[in-house]
């Protein structure tokens, strides 16, 4: 049973589709959606990363967090910008 493991693994990553492509990049996520909820969410997942980073004194990701959140965060504030103004314009 142990000796088998590292051939299902070999065989699951193998395929072209193992993984969607916003596993691989959160940041190109960020760019298509349209929901607000699910980037502020992505945003308050990003902050937590970096407390845990910073709490085990990883700062290998900080770059990497940093990036993300430079995406992150202007796509938020120009849904929530839209979505606020579509709010005030109607009765």
């Amino acid at each position: 049973m142990i000796r088998r493991e590292p051939c299902v693994c070999r065989q699951a990553l193998a395929s072209q589709n193992a993984f969607p492509s916003e596993l691989v990049s959160p940041t190109s996520a960020a760019q298509e959606t349209h929901d607000m909820i699910g980037l502020l969410l992505m945003v308050r997942i990003n902050y937590q990363h970096r407390l845990i980073m910073n709490r085990r004194r990883i700062p290998c990701l900080d770059g990497y967090l940093d990036r993300v959140n430079l995406v992150l965060w202007p796509r938020f504030k120009v849904r929530a910008l839209l979505r606020f103004a579509r709010l005030r314009s109607q009765p």
